[in-house]
């Protein structure tokens, strides 16, 4: 995985407007029963998009594959936390970089029989092996977004890098 050279710090207030514009894009046509995120990037967004949906029924797909400058393998590292047999499920993540790790876990809840399966994501890199379903924005290959929950996280890594 390339380092990226561009890095862009996306605030609060940007990432509620983003999923905004998500859930705009998906109440238009997708009727989800419920909602599994992405651990740990899909956390929030989809925390947001079941207030503005007032679907209830959030569970979590912990799937890890990368940092900013170390890319590995996507690898399941926990279980689907809610039963998705049968329905319409929307996949949430921050953002679709690579693909790897949307692609795994959409692959890995299609065994689990949903009835329908949408991916989301607040951003889409144009580079990523997959498409999401829906998403807010899209960025270039060079781009490194830093959201707010994950900063120091970032910062860390950053200044590791430098020293």
């Amino acid at each position: 995985m390339k380092a990226p050279t561009k890095f862009m710090k996306v605030s609060w207030d940007n990432i509620e407007k983003d999923c905004i514009i998500l859930y705009d894009k998906i109440q238009k046509n997708f009727k989800f029963d419920c909602i599994v995120a992405i651990c740990r990037g899909g956390w929030i967004p989809a925390r947001i998009i079941s207030d503005l949906s007032g679907v209830r029924n959030v569970g979590n797909l912990r799937v890890e594959s990368y940092d900013v400058f170390h890319k590995g393998e996507a690898r399941i590292t926990q279980d689907v936390s809610i039963d998705v047999k049968s329905k319409n499920v929307l996949l949430v993540d921050d953002i679709a970089d690579t693909g790897d790790s949307l692609m795994l876990a959409k692959s890995y809840l299609l065994k689990k029989f949903p009835k329908n399966l949408m991916t989301a994501t607040l951003h889409y890199k144009v580079t990523s092996k997959i498409r999401p379903d829906f998403f807010a924005g899209e960025t270039d290959a060079d781009t490194w977004i830093i959201y707010p929950w994950e900063k120091r996280e970032t910062a860390k890594k950053l200044k590791k890098r430098r020293d």
